[in-house]
């Protein structure tokens, strides 16, 4: 345990830098952590999966090249049964406030449907409201739409939060990324991917509405608001066309 951890506590402590001679070594450790957890003891089991769970995320926002070991440690520690719920709940909103969005469907996928993504409500909020930062967009909604499509199998009713708590801000960026309200290198380079992914999130979302028991009038306000944005911009006719035969089929 001690190999394993040591190399990790002084990653973490910025007394060893991650660079190409470090990360295949930091990486055995990570892996080495990940089997030696599973083995532990309950005696200290979540006190060593906290830990873990820490340091992973550091080292996933501090490089691009330990994605794979980190991502399967985490899942490792959210699934471990020494960790409850609450705690994987935590970790979810934590990785969705701070923008680590390739660790937080993982996370997601490690808990009962649709819990990770109801704890996270507020940082997806942040990242899909902020106008002035494209790479959040494409990241939160590129996210939630994955974690969106392995949860709702699950709990369909989850669509009912998203609309009630994002649904203004999923439909804001649709319009503003196919209106071209927002311009700009990186709102043009990414302008596809956003709009794809909004129409992606707003098709689950009318498909849960037409099989729950909703107010009509409630279903006819939402795709009204949805059409009037897609053919709003003439670019956007193609997306309009392809959501409308989903629909109709």
């Amino acid at each position: 345990t001690r190999a394993s951890v040591e190399p990790l506590a002084a990653v973490q402590e910025k007394r060893v830098a991650i660079d190409k001679d470090t990360s295949p070594i930091i990486a055995s450790c990570l892996r080495s952590t990940q089997h030696l957890l599973l083995s532990h003891p309950d005696d200290g089991k979540a006190d060593f999966a906290r830990a873990l769970i820490q340091i992973a995320l550091e080292i996933l926002q501090e490089s691009n090249e330990l994605h794979s070991p980190c991502l399967d440690l985490l899942k490792c520690c959210v699934e471990s049964s020494a960790l409850p719920n609450e705690d994987g709940g935590l970790i979810a909103s934590y990785t969705a406030a701070h923008g680590i969005w390739k660790a937080w469907p993982v996370v997601c996928a490690a808990l009962p449907p649709g819990y990770g993504i109801a704890c996270s409500i507020t940082g997806i909020k942040s990242s899909l409201g902020d106008l002035e930062d494209a790479a959040k967009h494409v990241a939160a909604l590129t996210a939630l739409r994955a974690a969106l499509q392995n949860a709702s199998a699950n709990d369909p009713a989850l669509f009912g939060l998203i609309l009630q708590s994002v649904g203004f801000e999923i439909l804001q960026l649709l319009r503003a990324y196919s209106v071209r309200i927002l311009n700009g290198s990186g709102f043009d380079d990414n302008r596809v991917v956003v709009c794809t992914e909004a129409v992606r999130v707003n098709l689950m979302a009318f498909t849960y509405l037409s099989s729950a028991p909703t107010d009509e009038l409630k279903v006819v306000a939402f795709v009204s608001t949805l059409f009037s944005i897609l053919i709003e911009s003439g670019e956007c006719l193609q997306i309009a066309s392809y959501a409308w035969s989903s629909i109709v089929k």
